[in-house]
Formats: C-alpha cells, sequence, structure tokens
C-alpha cells in the first residue's frame, strides 16, 4: 500500500509543522539508553567472517544422489495432445530477456529468415 503523501511536498503549512514540532519536544527516543546491539542477539547472528557449513566440503551428495536429482522426469513420455496444448500456451509468451511476441511479428521474423536463407542457398 503506497502511503498518501508518497512524494508530495509542501503537504503542511509553517504553523502545523510547528505544532508538530512542539508536541514533540520534552519526549526521548525509543530506544535512548538501550544497548545495541542487543546482547541475546549475538548467540544467534552471524559474525563477520562466518564460514558456510558446506565451504571446503567435497562430495555432500554421493554420486548416486546426484544422478537421480535429473532423473525426475527424464524419458517421460508427453501425448501428442499435451504437446499441443503446451506449444499452444507458449504462443505470445514473453520471454525473460526479450519482448512480447505477437503471431505477427513472429510470422514476419520467419518470412525474413526464410528469405535470408534462400539468398545464401
Amino acid at each position: 500500500m503506497i502511503p498518501w503523501n508518497k512524494g508530495k511536498t509542501n503537504i503542511y503549512s509553517e504553523e502545523t509543522l510547528e505544532k508538530m514540532s512542539l508536541a514533540k519536544l520534552g519526549n526521548s527516543p525509543w530506544n535512548k539508553g538501550k544497548d545495541y546491539p542487543a546482547p541475546w542477539l549475538d548467540e544467534h547472528r552471524y559474525k563477520t567472517g562466518h564460514e558456510c557449513w558446506k565451504k571446503g566440503k567435497i562430495g555432500i551428495h554421493s554420486e548416486e544422489v546426484r544422478k537421480s536429482f535429473g532423473n525426475g522426469v527424464r524419458g517421460r513420455k508427453l501425448s501428442e495432445e499435451h504437446k499441443a496444448a503446451l506449444l499452444k500456451s507458449l504462443i505470445g509468451h514473453k520471454n525473460w530477456n526479450k519482448k512480447r511476441l505477437t503471431e505477427e511479428v513472429r510470422l514476419g521474423r520467419r518470412l525474413a529468415l526464410n528469405r535470408q536463407r534462400r539468398v545464401r542457398n
């Protein structure tokens, strides 16, 4: 949710600003006198120079386990109906590093590529 006064300037008059300033006079900050860093945080905080738990370890997973990571969907056969549905869902799909391509643009690029291929041959 965006604050109502985000990016706005000169919202309050000089008189209102003076009233707000006077209202805060005499009050100390909520954290005045508190220890920082809090002593109870030290045992849970990672200190500078803390090493990662797996630094220098080689072969955390066995060879068998590493091979099984990729075998989850490898070799699974998709029906023609499912393949068609996947292709249909990707039409006009916005790639992570490209702009959204409409069907007309894709057709135009395909025709231009075919022209280039014909010229080369």
